[in-house]
């Protein structure tokens, strides 16, 4: 409806009830998100895999291909010149392969909570804060020099019986470590929101405390090498062939 004003000009008067619902239309819908970690302890980067299980340096991880279960069955000596880690870098984040099942407050739409869940799990970061690597500069070598481990090893690969072996060759240590998202248009990083069309919502994840704790629990992440016989029939180390995302990894002895 039009009106004038005191100088002559031509107003538009707005209704109660259509001031309201331009009101409406124009709010974000605020809302909140919660992303369940599946699977915590298998997620994994190019840094490595999350350390549950707090492998050390120089373990020798037994990976039975039938029960998809896996375990230490001992460690090698180490001599200090076995190992180096580098200088500490300040902050890094590294893509994962996150496994989250996301839920969302009741109003907001399937489409857009399972549109949150693909973007969490194609885009979580693993920011860490002031982290090193440490590393055996020759695992193969360590291993020949202990006589113990190197029978012991050797015997295992002989009569392998559905079974692979890994040597923990590096570990990835940090003074915290926290989710991040990959940066895109509608997306605060820092905040952790998430915008599709009216929605905006604030993502919370179930593992957030448990990430916090494991910095202060020892190595946050680690790489195993492969061991396999070589040619001459000694232990060699090798990329490994198997990923470690399907096996439950635990830290107690397995029986052979």
């Amino acid at each position: 409806m039009l009106g004038r004003t005191r100088t002559g000009r031509r107003a538009l008067r707005v209704g109660p009830a259509v001031l309201a619902a331009m009101l409406l239309l124009g709010c974000p819908k605020n809302r909140s998100a919660y992303a369940d970690c599946r699977n915590l302890e298998k997620y994994e980067s190019s840094f490595g895999v999350l350390n549950g299980p707090q492998f050390a340096l120089g373990g020798i991880i037994d990976l039975n291909t039938q029960t998809l279960k896996g375990a230490q069955v001992r460690a090698i000596s180490l001599a200090a010149t076995d190992i180096k880690q580098t200088d500490p870098i300040d902050g890094s984040s590294i893509l994962s392969n996150a496994d989250f099942k996301v839920t969302a407050d009741a109003d907001v739409p399937l489409a857009v909570t399972a549109g949150l869940e693909a973007y969490l799990n194609n885009n979580t970061l693993f920011s860490l804060k002031n982290y090193r690597r440490r590393y055996i500069v020759d695992p193969a070598a360590a291993i020949s020099r202990d006589a113990a481990a190197n029978s012991d090893i050797l015997s295992r690969l002989h009569a392998p019986a559905g079974h692979l072996y890994l040597v923990v060759s590096s570990l990835i240590l940090a003074d915290s470590l926290q989710f991040t998202l990959r940066d895109k248009s509608g997306v605060d990083t820092k905040a952790k929101v998430f915008k599709s069309g009216d929605y905006s919502l604030s993502i919370a994840y179930s593992c957030e405390a448990s990430l916090a704790q494991s910095a202060h629990q020892g190595p946050l992440l680690f790489k195993g090498l492969q061991l396999e016989l070589a040619p001459d029939g000694t232990v060699r180390a090798v990329a490994p062939t198997v990923d470690l995302k399907n096996y439950d990894l635990n830290l107690g002895i397995m029986a052979r």
